[in-house]
């Protein structure tokens, strides 16, 4: 039989075992302080992903004034109010033209859109040798 001061001391001891692990590798490494206090603070700013959703709509629509439009066109466009709204200086145009305006189109009906992707490769001819690129306007024609 275990006395009552020995059952609150192993009650203590098992619900604050992760505490007490999590503070001996802060003592450890500085940097889990301020990690620790990221997660478990909320965070106000506004992310790239966000700021890319609120204006994409607008962004495509000045960008392509009714033609055909680049990616890279609509990120030029967008550009400045996501930098502007998340407090950035810059940010990846690979992601955004790869990834976010993808994830967006996936997301929110854009079939209305007409975006014009750049040749990822080409089309040879085997008779003639006559290489043709893969891009969305060339395909078309």
């Amino acid at each position: 039989m275990t006395s009552p001061a020995a059952a609150i001391a192993g009650a203590v001891r098992s619900v604050t075992k992760d505490w007490a692990k999590k503070r001996k590798a802060e003592e450890r490494n500085r940097n889990a302080v301020w990690n620790r206090r990221a997660r478990l603070v909320r965070s106000d700013r506004t992310t790239l992903r966000d700021a890319a959703f609120h204006v994409m709509q607008d962004a495509y629509s000045q960008a392509s004034g009714g033609l055909p439009a680049k990616p890279r066109q609509i990120m030029y466009v967008a550009r400045p109010v996501i930098l502007r709204w998340t407090g950035r200086e810059s940010f990846d145009d690979q992601y955004f033209t790869q990834t976010l305006l993808i994830d967006y189109m996936e997301i929110y009906d854009c079939s209305d859109w007409d975006i014009v992707w750049d040749a990822r490769g080409h089309f040879a001819e085997p008779h003639t040798g006559r290489e043709i690129p893969l891009g969305t306007l060339e395909v078309r024609q």
